[in-house]
């Protein structure tokens, strides 16, 4: 009996061992295909398009929460589906993109200049590719395999990238600033609400008028373009401006202009203290308009021809310049008599000069 049990049990565990042998190698069998299976190539109703198709391909930006299979829609209407994603690494001259091959039906006729962005119509919804026309349509249609580039599609605006921007500004201050600013604003507005009002009114006015007055708006952009443009022009002086030396001369011309600024102030000075001169110029202008043409004639530069510049000049020759130098004398040429004259009317002639000056009486 204890050798019967032994076959038995012998006999028992290589049937085991078999089984299991078996099993793993269908589990092999089974596990190595299943490796290369792609669930979104299952189809699902309603989720296809069927009948005659061509396929397009749209290049991305970023593709990044677009599923496989993902309906495509043009004006809004269901057209196609997302066929395959792959991505394109960077190059020299390019980026890394995300081109995705799609399949449309054979009865949708893109026109050229169609663009492509990502949507996603709920936050937890699936994103899907909306194609739209051009408003105006063109004759010409986008063939089978052609490619609507990068500079026509529009990447989808992550959720959490909004989210990231709102939790910066929340956490950055911003809405504490915004409350600091309206409060700063009340303060400096007055109390009165009529002359906030009459303030509103003026601000009002004035955007009306600058409104009305874009030209000028124009016209001022224009003049910092081509300060702008002037500028970029003339980068090499203004690098060496901000290198050391440039510095040093531009204090140097600086101190230079305040200093004629002072001259300047200086000069203010002179012209107050010479404000008298004003009038009697203008006397003296009002004089020689009116003693001018006595002493020059036609022409005035001949000192032969008559005129009253002659005459002047010799009164001032004959007889100012000689009374300043020698002083005032009489040239007694001679002297006559009436006949001789009698000690009496000697004494009375005395007298009547000696009255005249008050020496008698």
């Amino acid at each position: 009996m204890m050798v019967l049990r032994r076959v038995v049990w012998a006999r028992s565990a290589r049937e085991r061992g078999g089984r299991f042998i078996a099993a793993a190698a269908v589990a092999m069998v089974c596990i190595v295909p299943g490796c290369g299976f792609d669930p979104a190539e299952v189809p699902v109703p309603g989720t296809g398009i069927s009948g005659d198709r061509y396929g397009i391909r749209i290049l991305f930006a970023d593709a990044l929460n677009l599923p496989a299979r993902a309906k495509v829609t043009v004006d809004g209407l269901r057209a196609g589906v997302v066929r395959d994603v792959s991505l394109v690494d960077a190059g020299e001259d390019h980026d890394g993109y995300v081109a995705v091959d799609v399949d449309l039906m054979a009865s949708v006729r893109l026109p050229v200049g169609t663009t492509a962005e990502l949507r996603q119509p709920t936050i937890l919804g699936d994103v899907s590719i909306a194609l739209m026309t051009p408003p105006t349509g063109t004759q010409d249609a986008l063939p089978p395999g052609a490619t609507i580039g990068l500079d026509k599609t529009k990447p989808l605006l992550q959720v959490e990238d909004t989210m990231n921007v709102l939790a910066t500004f929340v956490q950055g201050g911003g809405i504490q600033q915004a409350q600091e600013i309206m409060n700063r604003v009340n303060g400096v507005l007055p109390i009165d609400t009529r002359q906030t009002a009459s303030i509103s009114e003026v601000v009002g006015a004035d955007i009306i008028d600058l409104a009305n007055h874009l030209d000028a708006v124009d016209a001022m952009l224009n003049g910092l373009r081509a300060n702008t443009d002037v500028v970029q022009r003339r980068t090499p002086e203004l690098e060496y401006l901000l290198t050391e030396s440039g510095v040093s001369q531009a204090a140097a011309s600086m101190t230079s202009m305040i200093g004629l600024i002072t001259l300047y102030d200086g000069f203010k000075l002179l012209t107050e203290s010479l404000r008298w001169v004003g009038p009697l110029a203008q006397s003296g202008n009002e004089a020689a308009r009116a003693f001018v043409p006595l002493l020059f004639t036609r022409r005035p530069l001949d000192l032969n021809a008559p005129s009253n510049l002659n005459k002047a000049v010799a009164i001032l020759r004959e007889k100012v310049i000689p009374f300043v130098e020698r002083g005032p004398k009489v040239d007694i040429v001679g002297i006559e008599g009436v006949g001789p004259i009698s000690d009496d009317d000697r004494i009375d002639s005395i007298l009547a000069s000696l009255r005249m000056i008050g020496v008698v009486r």
